[in-house]
């Protein structure tokens, strides 16, 4: 029983780990291809509109400054900055702005 019960919840945590990994993928495909549709027509996409795209598909994330955390930056403790989000497993700490 203990066997059959692990083998099922590392079954479960695969599934979960492939289903963000799918997510994260589709995240950039969408971003990628907003971005390329804007090339195309005339380069429309200013850096608001690739942070609103990013911030929607989830590959940044708003996070409070702390420049123990986030190093050297032009902004003020505690002030809203963007980060990357996490797009692997392996991706665990927050980026720099």
């Amino acid at each position: 029983k203990l066997h059959a019960d692990n083998l099922k919840q590392r079954a479960l945590t695969a599934e979960s780990a492939l289903s963000a990994a799918l997510e994260r993928e589709r995240g950039l495909r969408e971003f990628f291809n907003r971005g390329f549709e804007a090339f195309t027509d005339g380069c429309d996409w200013d850096g608001g509109d690739m942070q609103d795209c990013a911030e929607k598909l989830g590959l940044i994330k708003p996070v409070p400054y702390d420049p123990e955390i986030h190093g050297e930056c032009d902004c003020e403790p505690g002030e809203t900055i963007y980060v990357r989000a996490a797009l692997s497993s392996s991706d665990n700490k927050e980026d720099k702005p």
